[in-house]
C-alpha cells in the first residue's frame, strides 16, 4: 500500500480539501494549477475556473466529498455559501500586470479587504511559465495544509498586501473583523 500524502491526510480527516487560487488574470493562474494537478497530483483535485459565485456555491453544494481547486480573479467573500475562512485554503498569485493606475488602485484596495492566507509575488512581467512560481505553488499547498492539521494557524490572522514604490510587498499581518 502506497504511504499516504498530506493531501490524502486531510480529506481523511475532514471530508474535504479545498484551495482558493486567485489572481488578477484567471488564465495565467489556471495555467498553474492545471499543470500541478496533471502532473504532481496525477489529477487528485477538480479544478473550476470562473468569476461567477453562484457557479462555485452550486459546485460546492452538490459534491459530497470535496477535493478541488476553485480558481477565480478576486473573491467576494461574503457570496459564498461556505465558510471562507474554515473551509478553504486561500492563496492569490499578485503579478505585475497592472496596464492603468486607477485599476490598480482599485485592485489594491479591494485585495485589502479579502482574507488570504498567503501570497505569491510574481515578478515576471510578460507572464512566461514559470517552474519558481510552481514550485512556491505547490510548496505552499502543503505548508498551509501542515500548519491546520498541526493545529498551528490562527483562523483570524492574514498576510498584509501593502503597496510601497511601485512594487509589491508582504507587510505583517491583519486580522479580519466579523
Amino acid at each position: 500500500m502506497d504511504e499516504e500524502n498530506i493531501f490524502q491526510a486531510y480529506f481523511r480527516l475532514n471530508n474535504k480539501l479545498i484551495f482558493m487560487v486567485s489572481c488578477y488574470d484567471i488564465d495565467y493562474a489556471i495555467q498553474y494549477v492545471k499543470n500541478l494537478n496533471n502532473k504532481t497530483f496525477k489529477k487528485y483535485f477538480k479544478v473550476f475556473k470562473s468569476n461567477n459565485t453562484k457557479e462555485f456555491n452550486d459546485i460546492y453544494n452538490k459534491i459530497d466529498n470535496k477535493i478541488m481547486i476553485f480558481v477565480t480573479q478576486l473573491p467576494d467573500v461574503d457570496q459564498y455559501t461556505f465558510n471562507f475562512i474554515k473551509d478553504i485554503f486561500h492563496i492569490h498569485l499578485a503579478i505585475p500586470n497592472w496596464s492603468k493606475k486607477d485599476t490598480y488602485n482599485r485592485y489594491l484596495d479591494d485585495i485589502q479587504k479579502v482574507p488570504i492566507q498567503k501570497f505569491i509575488n510574481v515578478k515576471d512581467k510578460t507572464k512566461i511559465y514559470d517552474n519558481d512560481v510552481e514550485d512556491k505553488l505547490f510548496n505552499t499547498m502543503i505548508m498551509l495544509v501542515d500548519k491546520k492539521l498541526n493545529k498551528e494557524s490562527n483562523e483570524k490572522e492574514f498576510p498584509r498586501m501593502a503597496h510601497t514604490g511601485g512594487k509589491l510587498f508582504i507587510l505583517g499581518e491583519r486580522e479580519l473583523h466579523e
